[in-house]
């Protein structure tokens, strides 16, 4: 019986702080970047970044002042979008990695759009945004700032899991080991011995020092990273006229929804998991036909990507690049790193790949010498297929 993929961590030094990963997967592969939401951990990807861990390189850090990296020295300055996509960008320096697929859960998704919307957008493959959008509305705040605020403290374990169920009782069904991992990850001793909640409570000082972090429709009107955006249907963050609104401009995303979830879904489930790990680059002798289908509901003409948005390779006779040049093609100094010196960006041989693209958009067209390759299928959607939805682009009618 084979093993199931283990975790590896790492604690790097990032711009004077000490940043903890949790990696999957092996370095070589292609890289992923999944980003936490505003008080959790890289932990809370376990389930997914495990399942995908035979195709994909897949880095879970812990943004500062949460889980095991170090707290800002200067909390007004540092607990800040601007400063956690350059440290995103360092640990991409450190690791040698000119361009990275992103997934981020709330606030990790506010951090891709931003670096998306920046110098380093080439750096994105492509983006996923968990249950949040460029702006965040004012009640939803305030109820974030109600748990996240809090002190709580905690004689026993059992009774912080019983707290993290409640507070984040919005992610959704999750199987029993989810939310015993997050009390396990999620908690610290204090002086006197009982337990409280992992992070720096001043990292809400984000919310009064950067106000702007939080009304970014300017940004995400410039982003033209392929994106795609997932929604809790019970979401106070990522409201329905938001995520309308979304679909309508910038990169012009489509929208998964997720019925039973508020903000944010786990993708901790096994059904979720399964989804994007059929859809992620196949091991040799996996058949196509078995990957799961993800039902969607939009129309019987509209089209609909099954799984994760497009992986950027080097096109076969493309001219290799060193391993100190960006995608910019500007030069980085070297740092010392884990694995090897340079990661091949080239997609293992025999894994099955369809060259087709959901919006012919000049936007959304790769690089010259790159193809796009999405790994999955294109596939009509019908009315039966209703346990998700999507909204579309394209006319449907529903």
């Amino acid at each position: 019986m084979t093993p199931l993929p283990a975790p590896r961590h790492a604690f790097l030094p990032v711009l004077g702080h000490e940043i903890h990963v949790t990696e999957w997967g092996t370095p070589g592969a292609p890289a992923l970047v999944m980003w936490h939401g505003l008080a959790r951990t890289g932990r809370d990807f376990d389930e997914l970044a495990r399942a995908l861990a035979d195709a994909y390189h897949v880095l879970c850090p812990d943004t500062i002042g949460r889980g095991l990296s170090s707290w800002a020295a200067d909390p007004e300055a540092e607990y800040a979008l601007d400063h956690y996509a350059a440290i995103a960008t360092g640990l991409l320096d450190f690791y040698r990695l000119d361009r990275v697929g992103w997934l981020g859960t709330s606030m990790g998704g506010l951090i891709g759009m931003r670096i998306a919307a920046g110098p380093d957008a080439a750096r994105l493959d492509w983006l996923i945004v968990n249950d949040i959008g460029p702006e965040v509305p004012g009640d939803a705040i305030a109820r974030i700032l109600d748990y996240a605020d809090t002190r709580p403290d905690f004689a026993t374990l059992a009774a912080a899991e019983s707290w993290f169920r409640a507070a984040y009782a919005p992610f959704g069904p999750a199987a029993d080991d989810f939310w015993r991992r997050m009390a396990r990850t999620s908690v610290r001793r204090r002086g006197d011995g009982r337990f409280t909640t992992h992070y720096d409570p001043a990292i809400t000082v984000q919310f009064t020092a950067s106000p702007g972090d939080h009304d970014g429709w300017d940004r995400y009107e410039r982003v033209t990273v392929p994106t795609h955006v997932l929604r809790g249907v019970q979401s106070d963050l990522l409201t329905d006229e938001i995520a309308r609104r979304m679909a309508g401009t910038g990169p012009r995303p489509e929208i998964t929804l997720y019925p039973e979830c508020g903000h944010a879904p786990s993708l901790s489930r096994p059904e979720d998991a399964a989804r994007s790990a059929a859809s992620s680059p196949r091991s040799p002798g996996v058949d196509p036909a078995a990957a799961p289908k993800i039902p969607t509901r939009c129309g019987p003409t509209a089209r609909v990507l099954r799984g994760l948005p497009p992986v950027h390779r080097p096109h076969p006779d493309a001219p290799p690049r060193g391993p100190s040049t960006g995608a910019t093609g500007r030069q980085r100094p070297t740092r010392p790193g884990p694995g090897p010196a340079a990661f091949s960006r080239a997609a293992p041989p025999n894994r099955s790949t369809s060259v087709q693209s959901q919006h012919d958009r000049p936007s959304m067209r790769p690089p010259l010498g790159a193809e796009l390759a999405f790994e999955g299928t294109i596939g009509e959607c019908t009315p039966e297929n209703t346990q998700f939805d999507s909204y579309c682009i394209e006319p449907c009618g529903h």
